[in-house]
């Protein structure tokens, strides 16, 4: 299946982030994590750039107030 520009699927996600589907899917229902958007009824992708803005949100460890991704 194609990806339209712009949108990643659950293994590039995994890639990026290195966080289980488990855990994507809490941070989401936390509103910690981007939401991903309906493509069909049971298919899900997310913004590349909902993702970019959560990557630069963290923190790296070690710095006061640490944001830790995984």
């Amino acid at each position: 299946m194609e990806q339209k520009k712009g949108l990643v699927r659950w293994p590039e996600v995994h890639q990026r982030t290195g966080l289980s589907r488990t855990t994507v899917w809490r941070r989401v229902n936390e509103g910690s994590f981007p939401a991903p958007v309906k493509i069909s009824a049971q298919l899900v992708a997310w913004r590349s750039a909902d993702l970019d803005v959560w990557e630069a949100s963290l923190q790296p460890i070690g710095t006061a107030g640490s944001k830790v991704a995984a």
